[in-house]
């Protein structure tokens, strides 16, 4: 709970600094992801997963 917390804080202040932005797997849209998932394997929701993960600021948040 705390760490989520902490991650969602760190989207509120690269917000308001204009840093790189999160996400959501949602985002996605499904063409570009199951074409992903076909060339890499796996689902189309772990290429989502797999894609927003890679966001800048999702890579930064989590380090928060």
């Amino acid at each position: 709970m705390r760490s989520n917390a902490i991650h969602e804080t760190q989207h509120k202040i690269q917000e308001t600094e204009g840093f790189a932005a999160g996400g959501s797997p949602r985002d996605f849209g499904w063409w570009s992801t199951l074409k992903d998932a076909l060339q890499n394997g796996g689902s189309n929701t772990t290429a989502k997963h797999r894609l927003y993960r890679s966001l800048a600021g999702e890579t930064e948040a989590r380090t928060a």
